[in-house]
């Protein structure tokens, strides 16, 4: 069973109202005065006026400084609740211009997020691209002397209407930056005003707002200002785009037809004319189980309560059975981080297909199936086939086979289970992927063979003279000493065996040798076979194996290379395989070598070290531990956190308001922190909308709501980004130990 939890530990993360740069930007004149004189007499006076000019991105953004955004571009999720929101990894960025030109100085960023739905897209055009001498003329900015005026400017054009809707107020603005940090990372986040809409997908704009915004001659509030920087069109708004991003928010599963879902289909026995249909819609997304049923029906499939048959006019009706494997097998699998780890299937915790109830099927190889091994095509040196088992290096629990190394040949390493007649050959595999890898690797066989040669004629020139007394007596009388200082291995052989320690360069098939041992959606969990890696690196150690003599004087040489403690160390680890994997490529694992609950705050006394953590393709990872993991913790890493509110689509309340008031929807409201960062018991505030129907929140009231709830003396963007951060999430994996499955 998975769980999760609200943290991924106990690191402190802070909040700053903001990050003033010590310099503003702008043209500065530094005049220095120089007087050189002596005995009270001036002799000579030297004047120097320099001017400088200090000056931030502008117009482009470079990629390192964008750090995250969220949510991520092309995800499916449930985000109805979240404020869309990037981070920057410039902490002062966001205040080193100003969105007001007469007022400077007065701690307002110049950054906004804008999000806008699909169907609003007609009032956005497309992005499109001039100078920045042009722009800055448009928008009437002030002149930077460090820009290049022929700096290509990336822009869109938005409708005035849809824009004085969505654009914050200048308080606003204010309220949706601020800084973020821990110990070692510090970094500026800007969050969005609009909620995306479900069941729509939504994109998000990051747009520059210097000299945009004016202040209200009767309210005194500032407010952005349509009248600044016209579009190409009249009634638009041209709006300087740094950064944009698109994801979707889908009001029910989502169904999609794939090669992998069809010949799922197939294995459940729908009808090859009706796997030939559904091809007509791959590469197609079905946001709710109703557009995917027309869809069916367009291509002519239906539901019927009889066999399936095919009608006069070629529609092909299915019994609800079939018909109910198309939904469900089409399905996509929930696109949520805590969602995909909390359902992913994580039994079987090992590579095999299951114990089969087969009564055809021996006992014996049900077993060995069910513990990963899979027959295969097995040709033997003589030139006869025959079928045999093999298991990658991926066991549950301890493997207790014992093997004589080194070998001379893999043959060597087959092993034959009398009961049913089959050879196992895993370890020989293991041995002649090894070999085959060394001699693939010209710069490391010849580098090996030459370590080999060297270490040997060593060992021989000690012997003889350890042995000789005339070479004894002329090695003192020369002062030649005897060659005790070791060779020093080449870095090439090192890594080249710590890379077959830690199962890199690895085909993927020796890893998992069958699709059907770790399918989409899935984790497996495993200990890892040290006998299968003593295989692997003997027979890369083979290369330049003639004889047994050879054979018996490399041992002590491959000591010098790998320690025999290296070569036997307990590893676990587990394979992903899921849509986590794509979504949330700077997720985090901890492994612990003890069970511990959910609840448990664990000390990094039982924290095991990761000793490797790759990506096997798009969507497949591998984490490998030093011992044996009891423990698992997969969580989003802190830079994930994010902001939003909470959304509740049973709850009901009204929705009215006073005219000119915010307005309500009841589905929507925000429990409230303390200052330890956990939520307090139904404490909470109703989330106030200026446009209700665009899900555009009133930022300034809602912190007013917030302050006023809390009976706070002060609230700045700080204490509004920490009520409004939503803790990024910790599913925990429990192993007992020699189980197959994962708690």
């Amino acid at each position: 069973m998975a769980n999760s939890s609200s943290s991924s530990g106990p690191q402190m993360i802070n909040f700053l109202e903001n990050h003033i740069p010590s310099v503003p930007d702008g043209l500065f004149t530094i005049e220095v005065d120089h007087e050189v004189s002596t005995g009270g007499v001036t002799l000579d006076t030297f004047k120097d006026t320099k001017t400088i000019a200090v000056s931030g991105p502008r117009f482009q953004l470079d990629a390192n400084v964008i750090g995250t955004i969220f949510p991520a571009d092309n995800s499916h999720g449930d985000y109805q609740n979240v404020n869309a929101s990037i981070t920057i990894n410039r902490s002062t960025l966001p205040w080193e211009r100003s969105p007001l030109k007469l007022l400077p100085n007065e701690k307002n960023p110049w950054l906004a997020l804008l999000l806008f739905d699909e169907s609003e897209l007609d009032m956005v055009s497309s992005v499109y691209t001039d100078t920045a001498e042009n722009v800055s003329k448009n928008i009437g900015l002030t002149d930077d002397p460090v820009i290049d005026p022929q700096e290509e400017v990336r822009l869109v054009d938005v409708d005035m209407s849809i824009l004085s809707n969505v654009a914050p107020t200048l308080d606003g603005l204010r309220l949706l930056s601020h800084v973020r940090f821990t110990d070692n990372l510090e970094q500026a986040v800007v969050m969005c005003n609009r909620l995306p809409k479900p069941g729509s997908t939504s994109t998000v704009f990051l747009v520059s707002m210097e000299d945009r915004y004016s202040i209200g001659t009767s309210s005194q509030k500032g407010y952005f200002d349509v009248n600044i920087g016209p579009g190409r069109k009249p009634g638009t708004n041209a709006l300087v785009l740094l950064k944009k991003w698109s994801f979707t928010c889908p009001d029910d599963t989502p169904y999609s037809v794939t090669p992998f879902t069809q010949a799922k289909l197939a294995k459940k026995g729908i009808p090859q004319d009706a796997l030939d249909r559904l091809g007509n819609l791959s590469g197609m997304d079905y946001r709710d189980t109703t557009s995917f049923k027309d869809a069916l029906t367009e291509i002519g499939i239906i539901e019927t309560t009889s066999n399936s048959s095919t009608t006069a006019d070629g529609t092909i009706a299915l019994p609800p059975t079939q018909y109910e494997d198309i939904l469900q097998i089409c399905q996509l699998p929930p696109a949520n981080f805590y969602d995909l780890l909390h359902t992913i299937n994580h039994i079987p915790g090992t590579f095999g297909m299951g114990q089969s109830d087969a009564s055809s099927i021996n006992p014996e190889v049900a077993t060995l199936i069910s513990k990963g091994s899979l027959p295969m095509k097995h040709y033997m040196r003589e030139g006869a086939r025959t079928v045999s088992f093999y298991r990658g290096p991926f066991v549950r629990g301890e493997d207790k086979t014992e093997l004589e190394l080194p070998v001379m040949a893999a043959d060597e390493l087959l092993l034959y289970y009398e009961d049913i007649g089959m050879f196992d050959t895993s370890y020989s595999a293991a041995w002649t992927l090894g070999r085959q890898l060394a001699m693939a690797d010209k710069k490391f066989s010849v580098a090996l063979y030459q370590y080999k040669k060297k270490y040997i004629l060593q060992q021989k020139q000690a012997e003889q003279q350890a042995t000789n007394p005339l070479d004894s007596m002329l090695g003192q009388l020369y002062q030649i000493s005897p060659p005790t200082q070791p060779i020093v291995v080449p870095d090439i052989i090192r890594n080249f065996f710590e890379d077959l320690r830690l199962l890199r360069r690895i085909p993927y098939h020796y890893l998992v040798p069958s699709a059907e041992y770790l399918p989409m959606e899935s984790i497996r969990f495993f200990q890892v076979d040290s006998l299968w890696i003593q295989c692997l690196m003997d027979g890369a150690f083979s290369v330049g194996r003639v004889t047994p003599d050879d054979k018996d004087s490399e041992q002590e040489i491959f000591g010098t290379i790998v320690s025999p403690q290296d070569a036997v160390v307990d590893t676990s680890g587990f394979l992903l395989r899921s849509e986590v994997v794509s979504g949330w490529p700077s997720l985090m694992v901890d492994g612990y070598n003890q069970i511990f609950n959910i609840t448990d705050i664990i000390d990094d006394a039982f924290l095991l070290p990761s000793l490797r953590m790759d990506f096997l393709g798009k969507g497949t990872l591998i984490q490998l531990f030093s011992g044996t993991a009891r423990t698992v913790d997969v969580h989003q890493h802190p830079e994930a956190l994010h902001s939003g509110v909470d959304w509740d689509p049973e709850r009901t309340g009204s929705s009215s308001a006073a005219s000119g008031s915010p307005s309500y929807n009841p589905n929507y409201y925000k429990e409230l922190r303390k200052p330890d960062g956990q939520t307090y018991d139904n404490v909470y505030v109703e989330v106030p909308f200026s446009d209700v129907g665009r899900l555009v929140v009133d930022i300034e009231t809602l912190a007013q709501s917030i302050k006023a709830r809390l009976g706070a003396a002060t609230f700045t963007s700080a204490e509004f980004a920490m009520q409004m951060i939503e803790s990024v999430t910790k599913v925990r994996y429990t192993l007992e130990p020699s189980s197959s499955s994962s708690n």
